[in-house]
C-alpha cells in the first residue's frame, strides 16, 4: 500500500510513491507554466503512461506501444 507498481517496459517495473505518477508530474509542470490539461499533449509507449494520457487533452502512443496504451490513445504515430 506504500507504492504503485507499474509496467515500465519489457521486464521492467517502476515503483512510485502512492499518489505520484507521470500524470502528476505533467500536471505540476503545466501548473508552473500556467497551463491546464486542456493545453497539453502526452506522448508515450507503455502502461505507465496511461494516467498521463487520462490527464492530457490528447494522448499520442508510439506505433510500437504496449497494447494497453494503444487501447486508450487518441492517436498513434506511423513509426
Amino acid at each position: 500500500d506504500l507504492v504503485n507498481v507499474v509496467m515500465a517496459g519489457p521486464g521492467a517495473v517502476e515503483l512510485q510513491p502512492r499518489g505520484l505518477s507521470k500524470a502528476y508530474g505533467l500536471e505540476r509542470a503545466a501548473e508552473l507554466l500556467g497551463c491546464t490539461g486542456a493545453d497539453t499533449i502526452a506522448f508515450g509507449d507503455m502502461p505507465n503512461d496511461i494516467p498521463m494520457f487520462g490527464w492530457a487533452r490528447h494522448g499520442v502512443a508510439m506505433a510500437n506501444a504496449h497494447a494497453e496504451l494503444l487501447a486508450v490513445a487518441d492517436e498513434v504515430t506511423c513509426a
